[in-house]
C-alpha cells in the first residue's frame, strides 16, 4: 500500500447493496494496491459478514442502515463493519457441525466460519447499540503448494 488512508461506505440493510459493497471494496483495494490474493478475501469477507448483518440482525421495524469502514495499516488494512441490529458476536459463536452425509449438508450457516478462517484477526464490541465487527487482514500472497 502505498499510504495510509480511511474510506467509508454507508448501505441499507437490503440484499440489493451487495453489489454497492463489493464494488466499493474492489475499488479501495486496487486504488491502494492491495494484494489480489489479501483484495479478494477482504471482499468474501464483507459480502459474508453483510449478508449474515441483513439476514440476521434486525432487531425491529425501520430503517437500518449498515457502515463500513476500511482503513490501511503498515502491513495489512482493518476492514470495520457497524450495525444496529441485535448484539452478536461472532467470536462466541459454535461452529456449524460438518454434515455426516452429502444429503445432509447445508449451503448457509457457515458465514462465521469464513470470516474466521479468512481474516486473520476478529474484533468485536459492542457500543451506543451498535455491533462493532472489524476484520484485520495481512498483506501478503497466496501460499504456494
Amino acid at each position: 500500500m502505498v499510504r495510509e488512508t480511511v474510506d467509508s461506505l454507508i448501505v441499507n440493510s437490503e440484499f440489493s447493496e451487495l453489489g454497492r459493497v463489493a464494488e466499493w471494496v474492489q475499488d479501495w483495494t486496487r486504488q491502494h494496491r492491495v494484494p489480489e490474493w489479501t483484495a479478494g478475501l477482504v471482499d468474501l469477507c464483507s459480502t459474508e459478514a453483510v449478508t449474515n448483518i441483513m439476514m440476521h440482525a434486525r432487531s425491529g421495524p425501520g430503517d437500518h442502515r449498515i457502515f463500513l469502514r476500511l482503513d490501511s495499516q503498515p502491513d495489512g488494512l482493518a476492514l470495520e463493519i457497524q450495525d444496529d441490529g441485535t448484539p452478536f458476536d461472532p467470536r462466541q459463536a459454535d461452529p456449524p457441525k460438518p454434515p455426516s452425509s452429502l444429503e445432509d449438508a447445508k449451503s448457509s450457516g457457515w458465514g462465521v466460519q469464513i470470516l474466521h478462517h479468512f481474516s486473520d484477526e476478529l474484533r468485536y464490541r459492542r457500543v451506543d447499540g451498535r455491533n462493532h465487527l472489524t476484520l484485520i487482514f495481512q498483506l501478503r500472497p497466496p501460499v504456494q503448494p
